[in-house]
């Protein structure tokens, strides 16, 4: 039977947390940049205007998705991050001698 190795390394989720958490303020700003218009900053054609209209709602309507996933996720990888944080301290108590044992 082949050695499994495993490891986790709690500061990366932490990180990737982080990354994941700037991602999608990035993207929900992108799609709030797309309302700041008015129609005749586009030209004197509100078709321009009306397209850019329905990329927002079609953006926000996406984003909600994604927000909602990116939420779930974000509280997946702090909660795994939590968990192996708190067995390496109970790993390390146990290995650690307690004082007045041989």
């Amino acid at each position: 039977m082949a050695d499994v190795s495993f490891s986790v390394d709690p500061d990366g989720l932490d990180r990737l947390h982080g990354q994941l958490s700037a991602i999608e303020s990035g993207m929900q700003n992108i799609g709030n940049e797309a309302a700041c218009y008015d129609p005749l900053d586009l030209g004197p054609n509100v078709d321009v205007w009306n397209a850019l209209q329905q990329f927002h709602n079609d953006w926000s309507n996406g984003m909600s998705l994604i927000k909602h996933n990116i939420g779930q996720l974000l509280k997946l990888l702090g909660q795994a991050a939590d968990d192996y944080r708190g067995t390496e301290d109970q790993i390390a108590r146990s290995a650690t001698p307690q004082s007045g044992q041989a």
